[in-house]
């Protein structure tokens, strides 16, 4: 098979260096970027542009503590793959950001706008150095009664679920990219 030669411009410099951040570094990221983010959230395209999904940004951190909580005492109570007992645990890595993706339970498609929305919000990030790990791993917790309340607090509209998290931060680390399985990839 011959080899093809990949196309580069920034766009796919952001898509081939993102990476996901674990560790942040704890300035505060710029309200520039923050509404630059937002606005490639509000440019996803979506299932017949019905846009179900609101975006919630949230630099608070004392309510980024208490959803970590709720979610560590959630976890622990009905079991969990990850080990949380470390007392600095942060299932959002003590990102200075995190941006609670919420869904329209009435549109079927709001996982896949929210799947498309998060990616949108990272790669716009990468493009600005803002560092971000997309987390799915709250999802029970949130969509749970426990999670009932952390959704009032963070204002979710009435009828809108959690359908997936960012964090978002300066990054405080360089990992190096995991290897991709390119048989996943075919064409006829």
């Amino acid at each position: 098979m011959e080899t093809i030669q990949m196309i580069s411009n920034p766009t796919m410099s952001s898509i081939l260096n993102r990476r996901s951040i674990r560790k942040y570094k704890q300035e505060s990221v710029g309200m520039s970027e923050l509404a630059s983010i937002m606005e490639a959230a509000l440019q996803a395209p979506t299932g017949r542009n019905e846009q179900s999904c609101d975006i919630i940004m949230v630099q608070d951190k004392d309510l980024l503590m208490e959803m970590n909580a709720g979610f560590k005492a959630y976890a622990n109570e009905h079991g969990s793959r990850y080990d949380l007992s470390a007392d600095n645990y942060s299932v959002y890595y003590h990102a200075p950001a995190f941006a609670f993706i919420v869904g329209d339970t009435a549109n079927k498609w709001r996982y896949v706008d929210g799947g498309i929305v998060v990616e949108n919000m990272a790669l716009a990030a990468e493009s600005m150095g803002v560092g971000t790990c997309i987390i799915g791993m709250i999802l029970d917790y949130m969509t749970s009664e426990d999670g009932a309340d952390m959704m009032k607090k963070i204002g979710a509209p009435e009828g809108y679920e959690f359908i997936i998290g960012l964090a978002l931060g300066y990054p405080d680390e360089a990992p190096e990219a995991k290897p991709r399985d390119g048989s996943k990839v075919r064409f006829l």
